[in-house]
């Protein structure tokens, strides 16, 4: 939506044609998406790629794409920036630049939420803050690694180390069961992580597999982010109209003072010269 606004001339000084300016050719038409999680944020990714009306990957950094996506009758770029999880320049480089968020981890796998709750202190650089959806995939199991060999007997393997059978007992798939159910993230935790990145952030639980609309959450963050800029925006440019109106009436004012000073000076003279 095009901001217009109703001026007088005298006070359109060169910030304020700028902003307008700015205002005519849109609130903003690219923002900066940073990407970080897991291997369930891999399946959101191509199902975002699906949604968008066209995408494609920086010609130069394997870890940046961009998505177009229609919005509000124009279209927005997105430009997706997948820093990796290591504590590195890169990663704090693409948080303190981006305008929207999406961290995902797996409540099954204890280490992708440790990666994600080491993120909040480097939100906190940010000059603003900006929305956040932190997801918990449900149906990712990122630190169970399965062999591709099993014994066909459940529950046992051949070992060195052998028993009286010659067999050793191995974790049955039921304490396997318990034993990821006992280390499982809770969504209380996920909630708690979710209030330490901000006011802006949202915690969700989806299953990446199963979630039909991924692109309405980046919807939602870009209608976020744009009313943000409109209301600053408009800000500014109350303040530089409330500054360019003090200034006029100020020089108004020495104006007449200088005028009636002339005035009262002349009436002097005249006085004396009549003595």
């Amino acid at each position: 939506m095009v901001i217009g606004f109703s001026l007088t001339p005298p006070f359109h000084s060169q910030e304020l044609c700028s902003l307008i300016r700015m205002g005519r050719e849109e609130i903003g038409s690219e923002l900066r998406l940073v990407l970080i999680g897991g291997r369930s944020k891999q399946r959101l990714f191509h199902k975002l790629c699906l949604e968008a009306k066209r995408w494609e990957r920086h010609a130069a950094y394997q870890d940046i794409h961009y998505l177009v996506v229609d919005h509000e009758g124009r279209e927005i770029t997105i430009e997706v920036t997948d820093p990796g999880v290591g504590n590195t320049g890169g990663r704090e480089m693409a948080i303190r630049n981006a305008d929207i968020g999406i961290l995902c981890y797996s409540p099954h796998d204890v280490v992708t939420f440790e990666n994600i709750r080491t993120l909040p202190p480097i939100f906190e650089l940010r000059k603003k803050p900006c929305p956040i959806r932190l997801i918990a995939g449900l149906d990712e199991m990122e630190g169970e690694a399965t062999s591709s060999c099993e014994s066909v007997s459940e529950g046992y393997e051949s070992d060195v180390e052998r028993s009286g059978s010659g067999l050793r007992r191995r974790e049955s798939m039921e304490k396997m069961r318990e034993r990821q159910d006992s280390e499982q993230i809770s969504s209380s935790q996920g909630e708690e992580l979710c209030s330490q990145l901000g006011e802006y952030c949202k915690f969700m639980v989806r299953s990446m597999s199963e979630w039909e609309d991924p692109m309405e959450s980046i919807r939602e963050m870009i209608v976020e982010v744009m009313e943000r800029r409109k209301k600053g925006r408009s800000r500014r440019l109350f303040s530089i109209t409330r500054d360019s109106k003090g200034s006029t009436r100020s020089n108004s004012t020495s104006s007449s003072i200088d005028g009636e000073k002339k005035e009262k000076g002349r009436v002097q003279s005249k006085v004396c010269s009549m003595q």
